[in-house]
């Protein structure tokens, strides 16, 4: 979903997760670009946002960390500034900041989101389970923690954990492609072709133009399994 709040587009900015060419392969998702629906406080937090909001990181760095100095109780853009670290490649500040925001007590369904993903790509795999649960006790409707706790359950090839968690982001969010997309390539990956078609036949009636969606199908057409045998527990075993 998206929000418009003073201006700024916030919200979870999706992206696909099938790399060209490797439809099984994994690549970093997209973050929540702010949680919940933040108040701008002051002119330097608006221009902080806005230039996060252009791609400016460095400057966004530099703004949120001057206003953390003079306010250190300030969760909101200790996690903003957590954020933009992450936007930069700095998964380990990320988290660092992330963790002080929760502390601060500046924790929802889209922090922990966050916090689960950037776990997840520095191969923390238990902290990042740990934190799309809890991102699932805070909101259970959280289609993207749902979503990421499905995500690291096919990394570890726990594919019919795997398969409720994305059915689960699926039914929250059923015209969202990109939930549509990681499900066709979890069947894909277990063999289950036909129901991969299907998810990204849905897509292609979502967004006739998603990109990659055609050649995907086609690509499902030709029988190519990455895996031969199909776990139990998936595909309505």
């Amino acid at each position: 979903m998206f929000l418009a709040v003073g201006g700024l587009l916030i919200g979870c900015a999706r992206q696909q997760v099938r790399s060209e060419g490797e439809p099984d392969s994994l690549v970093p998702a997209a973050r929540q670009r702010a949680a919940g629906k933040p108040q701008f406080d002051s002119s330097a937090e608006r221009s902080a946002a806005a230039a996060a909001e252009r791609g400016d990181f460095e400057t966004a760095v530099r703004i949120y960390s001057e206003i953390r100095d003079s306010e250190p109780a300030n969760g909101r853009v200790t996690y903003l500034l957590g954020y933009v670290y992450g936007q930069l490649g700095e998964r380990d500040l990320e988290i660092v900041l992330y963790e002080q925001a929760i502390g601060l007590g500046y924790a929802d369904a889209d922090v922990y989101y966050n916090l689960g993903i950037a776990y997840f790509e520095t191969d923390r795999i238990e902290q990042a389970v740990s934190a799309f649960k809890n991102g699932l006790t805070s909101d259970p409707h959280s289609a993207d923690n749902h979503f990421g706790l499905g995500w690291v359950y096919q990394y570890q090839n726990l594919f019919d954990k795997a398969e409720r968690q994305l059915l689960q982001a699926v039914a929250l969010e059923p015209e969202e492609p990109f939930f549509r997309e990681k499900l066709a390539m979890l069947y894909e990956q277990t063999g289950d072709l036909q129901r991969a078609a299907e998810q990204m036949e849905k897509i292609l009636e979502i967004d006739p133009e998603y990109p990659g969606a055609r050649e995907y199908i086609e690509h499902l057409s030709k029988g190519r399994l990455p895996h031969p045998e199909k776990p139990a527990g998936v595909g309505g075993d």
